[in-house]
């Protein structure tokens, strides 16, 4: 969120659900905590809990997990059952 130049890669081999949203209350407190750096991930919230409770069961809980990504413009939420992988990019693959 602070160095404009990098670029972290994040690939989920499968998801549950996702969101993009501007929420701005959000914005406002990811960028008034100094310890969040635009990346969370969490097994308990009301974004997972109203997916599990909207798929009747059919979800469960216990392999999803809740990411959420910011970066200045936007927040985005993934929810996940599968692995996720994560990998800075090189300049010149964030140039492309």
């Amino acid at each position: 969120m602070v160095d404009h130049a990098q670029i972290l890669e994040i690939k989920f081999e499968y998801f549950v659900s996702y969101k993009v949203t501007i929420d701005l209350a959000l914005m406002k407190m990811v960028n008034e905590n100094d310890e969040f750096r635009g990346f969370a991930r969490s097994t308990c919230s009301g974004y997972l809990d109203s997916v599990i409770e909207g798929s009747y069961d059919i979800l469960e809980r216990k392999n999803i997990e809740h990411f959420v990504i910011c970066n200045l413009e936007n927040v985005i939420e993934v929810l996940s059952d599968g692995p996720a992988t994560f990998r800075w990019l090189s300049e010149d693959e964030a140039q492309r």
